[in-house]
């Protein structure tokens, strides 16, 4: 008898199963010509091989992208206010002046962790999380800031590229504008930029929650004076030394190291209003200009 219930269910199994068929592979759309409306949005998508290897495939006979990348960081303390709640008014002011500037040429918007970052890295530390453990916690934070950018933009989810190989697939296709949070541990979302920039022949705009670079900290020294233009060697003599996950400077050291190796112009200003963006990309001489050497 027990073998008789067991044979039958066995077979009922069998026959539930042989019935369902496989789900068909869903190829994702390289392209999104326009922000789509809500109802007609794709599936969401992840970067597995089987996507990298299709977008290789896709992209094979894609011509090479010719307008002038710009690569903007936008700094997560202009996305999160001190609770580390979204400012949803600067968000919503950024999207059209990022889609203006989209017209004449790409972007690549770099979205840094902010406070969100911070306070999951300070809860890692009260349960005892390694710095290198921390630094990941950072760099997911960042790349889930950049996905809410992309759907904000798009109107639809999109998992962001997590490495360079990634980002160069999607430069080549007709996005006009790309998100991306931090790439790997133990380095900051600047330096993220910083190295697409250089990898891209890309300009360098780093908008930030401050006026640009002053000789000293203006938020400890009130007597600290902007400088409208300095050298990357001057600054190397002001940054440097050790850095723990969450604590970065406004420039760190291995960012310098980059800037001055692919003498990378870079212009660093107040992201806020957000219409300073826009005067940055379009070449107006607000904030910091770093001159390479």
């Amino acid at each position: 008898m027990v073998c008789l219930l067991v044979c039958t269910v066995r077979q009922a199994l069998y026959l539930s199963l042989s019935s369902v068929s496989a789900p068909r592979p869903v190829s994702p759309a390289l392209t999104v010509p326009a922000p789509p409306s809500r109802d007609s949005s794709p599936r969401p998508v992840a970067w597995d091989e089987r996507r990298v290897s299709h977008l290789k495939k896709q992209c094979s006979d894609t011509p090479v992208y010719t307008r002038e990348i710009a690569v903007i960081k936008v700094g997560g303390s202009l996305l999160f206010d001190e609770k580390g709640e979204l400012r949803i008014g600067y968000v919503r002011s950024l999207i059209p002046v990022l889609r203006e500037l989209s017209q004449s040429r790409k972007l690549v918007v770099v979205v840094g962790g902010g406070r969100v970052a911070r306070k999951y890295i300070g809860y890692g530390r009260e349960l005892g999380l390694n710095e290198g453990a921390l630094d990941k916690i950072g760099v997911l934070i960042s790349r889930v800031n950049a996905a809410l950018l992309f759907s904000a933009t798009y109107g639809t989810y999109s998992a962001v590229p997590a490495t360079l190989d990634e980002l160069r697939l999607l430069i080549a296709s007709e996005l006009p504008i790309l998100f991306m949070g931090g790439l790997q541990p133990g380095q900051s979302t600047t330096t993220t930029a910083a190295l697409i920039a250089e990898a891209f022949s890309g300009r360098l705009f780093i908008a930030t929650d401050t006026e640009g670079v002053y000789d000293k900290d203006p938020k400890v020294f009130h007597d600290a004076k902007l400088l409208k233009k300095v050298s990357v060697s001057e600054l190397l003599a002001k940054f440097g030394g050790s850095q723990q996950a969450g604590g970065y400077r406004l420039l760190d050291l291995l960012t310098l190291n980059i800037i001055q190796r692919s003498k990378l112009p870079v212009r660093i200003f107040k992201g806020e209003p957000s219409e300073n963006i826009r005067r940055a990309v379009e070449g107006e001489d607000i904030g910091t200009l770093i001159i390479p050497e």
